[in-house]
């Protein structure tokens, strides 16, 4: 594996997140240098605790309007909740074990469901499964840029690019069998391997482009990567964000000029539960 070194990459750990909150972190409006970064802890959600007292939260996603989804996979519902992390409602309960979600649009999601081998597109205002669709393997990590999607197949060892009814454009053979979060970003691939503590970034067609390998990265799991390009990454169990940029000149390593596509990112942690 190819690895960047440490006296190139400009990374930085943003925040230790207390054990009994969820943190939200919103989007970086402006580019910025990543010394910039003043991280704040914006809203602490209230989860309603269900009978059996157990919560299991695996993804999340902050909407254009400032409100947060949260998929509690023990439960299999998907829960809103407002700007001030109050409990809206659940929008809908699922029949197998949901594991991720991204956006597609202002109000459709796409949930992984992970033990039917299927993706779903859901409508959030209505509360309704808009389509469903099939995949090869067990998928996890998925991510959108609003046009395409990417889902990861962890038992086949590839990543999928396909289109919101589901018509595979490409397969891509990326190894590691804890390799489960990726993201998506100006036709790049980006992922986490939680048991080697790396983060790496692939083509749209796999070929490996760097890896990276820190102290500071332990056990990773939240994966996001803002509209500067700035990677951002949620390890567990040290309940930390750490950012990472490669717009280093001297390297060349730069990332195209900014779309209007924002990315929204929202690190969650919650109590005795893993970071998503």
């Amino acid at each position: 594996m190819s690895e960047i070194p440490d006296d190139i990459i400009n990374y930085s750990t943003m925040a230790d997140i207390e054990n009994d909150y969820i943190g939200a972190q919103v989007q970086i409006s402006t580019p910025m240098r990543i010394e910039q970064l003043k991280p704040v802890l914006k809203t602490n959600l209230a989860i309603p605790i269900p009978l059996n007292g157990r919560v299991k939260i695996t993804g999340c996603q902050v909407l254009s309007d400032g409100q947060f989804l949260l998929l509690d996979q023990i439960n299999r519902r998907l829960m809103k909740f407002n700007t001030d992390g109050v409990h809206i409602k659940d929008i809908i309960t699922f029949d197998g074990i949901p594991f991720d979600i991204c956006l597609f649009g202002d109000q459709t999601v796409v949930v992984s469901i992970l033990d039917k081998n299927q993706i779903l597109v859901v409508d959030i205002e209505n509360s309704l499964i808009l389509k469903s669709f099939p995949v090869e393997g067990s998928c996890y990590g998925l991510d959108s840029d609003g046009e395409t999607l990417i889902v990861r197949l962890q038992d086949k060892g590839i990543v999928i690019i396909t289109d919101i009814d589901g018509s595979i454009q490409i397969k891509v053979r990326i190894p590691g069998y804890y390799l489960i979060r990726v993201a998506f970003f100006q036709d790049k691939i980006y992922s986490t391997n939680v048991n080697e503590n790396t983060v790496s970034c692939y083509t749209r067609e796999g070929q490996h482009i760097w890896s990276i390998r820190n102290n500071d990265i332990n056990r990773p799991f939240g994966l996001s990567v803002d509209k500067n390009g700035m990677v951002y990454v949620a390890c567990n169990p040290i309940n930390t964000v750490v950012a990472i940029s490669l717009m280093v000149p001297q390297v060349g390593l730069f990332y195209p000029p900014r779309t209007d596509w924002t990315s929204l990112m929202l690190f969650t942690l919650i109590r005795n539960h893993q970071l998503c």
